[in-house]
């Protein structure tokens, strides 16, 4: 798999500055590659040990799927599974990282995938600060204060320029408007109005932590059975679904990183349809329009 000419730049920056002991961060959109350019920067890094670190375990099994496609080993720890002690590239998920810090030592490279999750609260990521050591961070919207201050060096790939290239979807931020029985639909609620929007669609179904068949759902959703899922906070990242083309944000939300990443969703190109992000709440919206324009 050849990457890309946007990709093949955010690879060459990570690994001359990764090579000069630097942190660096490329931002690259939702469905641009993020995954490969991981991958291949892990795979360019010589004597040193290399750390993934995902947020879910559905993106570990993507990293997972495509480093063997691509022939590249890879070891997984994740619950009881734990990677050899001689295994020179590893995934993880950010949970099990923090559980086991003591694994993943000073020196070893990390890959942080979504590292807007890098953050002054959690007290692991402030451990990997004050190390000083050498890491990566990929997102497509790397903007918490953790995560400036802990890459001082970023590779910002304009949204704009990839949609011109097809690589991305275009997109509209509509004002609201209630969801139909369209297929591929992902709809942002509170919590307290899953069961009236389920009583207006048909093939309707919504996922939510505490629902103990919210993963069989998802999967359903993924395979076209469901047509409109409605979630809460699931969904916000890490699941890439190029038919989604409609989302949905009826919730007053404060983060523009939360906003952006509902919205990208929708930005995975398909047979050339625009990805159409409807939005309830006026501030929230002016967040969204915010958070766009952040990305270019």
């Amino acid at each position: 798999m050849k990457p890309k000419t946007h990709q093949s730049r955010a690879i060459d920056f990570a690994v001359d500055l990764l090579s000069k002991n630097r942190r660096c961060v490329a931002q690259l959109p939702t469905g641009s590659g993020k995954t490969l350019v991981g991958l291949i920067v892990a795979k360019s890094v010589a004597n040193r040990r290399v750390w993934i670190l995902t947020p879910t375990v559905e993106s570990l099994a993507a990293h997972v799927s495509q480093a063997r496609h691509l022939g590249i080993p890879i070891a997984t720890e994740l619950g009881a599974r734990k990677a050899g002690r001689f295994s020179r590239l590893c995934v993880t998920t950010y949970a099990t990282a923090w559980n086991r810090a003591n694994v993943i030592k000073a020196d070893d490279l990390i890959i942080f995938d979504e590292c807007h999750h890098v953050n002054f609260k959690a007290p692991i990521n402030a451990a990997f600060v004050h190390d000083k050591r050498v890491a990566l961070g990929l997102s497509a919207s790397p903007w918490s204060v953790g995560c400036k201050a802990f890459f001082p060096d970023r590779h910002i790939q304009p949204l704009s320029e990839l949609i011109n290239l097809g690589i991305n979807a275009p997109y509209e931020i509509r004002d609201w408007e209630d969801p139909t029985n369209r297929a591929y639909q992902v709809v942002y609620s509170k919590a307290n109005h899953d069961h009236e929007l389920l009583r207006g669609l048909r093939q309707a179904d919504y996922a939510i932590c505490k629902r103990s068949n919210s993963r069989q759902v998802i999967d359903r959703f993924k395979r076209g059975l469901v047509r409109t899922i409605i979630v809460n906070r699931m969904l916000t990242e890490g699941f890439d679904l190029k038919q989604i083309k409609s989302v949905f944000i009826d919730r007053n939300i404060q983060s523009r990183i939360m906003l952006y990443q509902m919205a990208g969703r929708a930005l995975r190109p398909h047979q050339g349809e625009v990805a159409r992000i409807y939005v309830k709440d006026c501030e929230t919206k002016k967040r969204l329009l915010l958070a766009f324009k952040r990305a270019r």
